[in-house]
């Protein structure tokens, strides 16, 4: 809560009252008391105007959809109601505006609401982080009656948004498999996959369609089928290291490391996918989890999660997953090629790193 005092009206209030101290001292009688009792009332009165507009005040904001995705544009409204019986004079509002933008609002804006009356705010919002967070109108400000003060408040209701982040290819050269498996000489784990091979027979029942060599037949006259050969396929595991400081996770520095954080991760868990390889996401989500992206349609999956399901619930959450490391390189996990990724590294840590 901020509390601004205008000077000049300071000012008036305070000869106000010792002028009717002095009319009192001097006259006496009915009407200097009563000029006496209004100076020494004003303001308490004015404290409890403010209070009961606040009260009484209520805003509700909502978004055209439950999940956003960064930098798009989407529809916004804010009903701000009086529900009592006092009017409000000069209302103040406030945005977030360093983690979205407003199209037609911006803050400092003053409106009125008589008693009972409702104003409906309507915008285009685009939220520049992905996570999850408060946006919208952060606070409102009100003004006493007599105008000697006006008071900053936090808005009643705050409107948390799910801000999914987009797929770039910020992590495709970092995690690029030649560097993986080749360049780094690591091993891992193979998983054997059955594609179309060279060799061809005749169809027989049983057979899958897709597997059918519709050019060679043409050519024959019968259906032949493409014989099955063996890809071995590398797996991989991502251990996740969110932040575990959450205490500051909303201020705009934390908002910014949360955005690359799930950038890239969704980024990586993309490129694997469009790679047709496996991985393995180990993640805090309130507990230690795992996801595994082995599909695009897995990674959809993921994807959807990922925004708001990374967290911590306590500080033992974090030292598990530095247990799961630990267990890594003690063989515990198999041969997986591990990727860690630190949310927040130290200056002396790497914010991917290939184990």
């Amino acid at each position: 809560m901020i509390v601004e005092f205008r000077k000049n009206r300071i000012v008036i209030y305070a000869l106000a009252l010792v002028g009717s101290v002095v009319f009192v001292s001097f006259y006496g009688g009915p009407l200097p008391y009563v000029l006496l009792y209004a100076s020494v009332l004003l303001l308490p009165l004015s404290i409890a105007y403010t209070i009961i507009n606040y009260v009484n005040l209520k805003v509700y904001q909502e978004i055209d959809s439950v999940k956003v995705v960064r930098n798009e544009l989407h529809s916004y409204r804010a009903t701000i109601e009086n529900a009592g019986i006092l009017p409000v004079y000069k209302l103040g509002i406030y945005l977030y505006e360093d983690r979205c933008t407003l199209a037609n609002l911006s803050s400092n804006q003053l409106y009125s609401l008589n008693s009972k009356e409702k104003l409906e705010l309507k915008s285009e919002v685009t939220c520049k982080y992905a996570g999850a967070y408060f946006v919208g109108i952060e606070k409102i400000s009100l003004v006493d009656p007599f105008g000697i003060y006006q008071v900053t408040l936090d808005v009643p209701y705050h409107f948390r948004a799910v801000v999914s982040p987009q797929i770039t290819d910020v992590a495709s050269h970092a995690i690029e498999i030649e560097n993986i498996f080749n360049n780094r000489g690591l091993r891992s784990d193979t998983l054997v996959q059955e594609i179309p091979g060279s060799d061809i027979r005749p169809y027989a029942v049983g057979d899958s369609l897709h597997s059918i060599n519709w050019k060679v037949s043409a050519k024959v006259g019968d259906i032949m089928v493409r014989l099955p050969d063996n890809m071995e396929r590398q797996t991989v595991t991502m251990l996740l290291l969110a932040d575990e400081k959450e205490e500051d996770k909303y201020t705009l520095t934390a908002l910014k490391r949360r955005d690359f954080f799930l950038e890239f991760i969704v980024s990586a868990a993309w490129y694997f996918a469009s790679q047709e390889m496996p991985v393995k996401f180990i993640y805090p989500a309130g507990k230690v989890s795992q996801f595994r992206v082995d599909s695009k349609k897995s990674f959809l999956e993921f994807y959807s999660i990922v925004a708001d399901g990374i967290f911590y619930n306590s500080p033992s959450v974090y030292q598990d997953l530095k247990n799961a490391l630990n267990n890594q390189g003690k063989g515990v996990y198999g041969e997986d090629t591990w990727i860690v990724v630190k949310e927040n590294p130290k200056e002396n840590e790497e914010f991917c790193r290939i184990c």
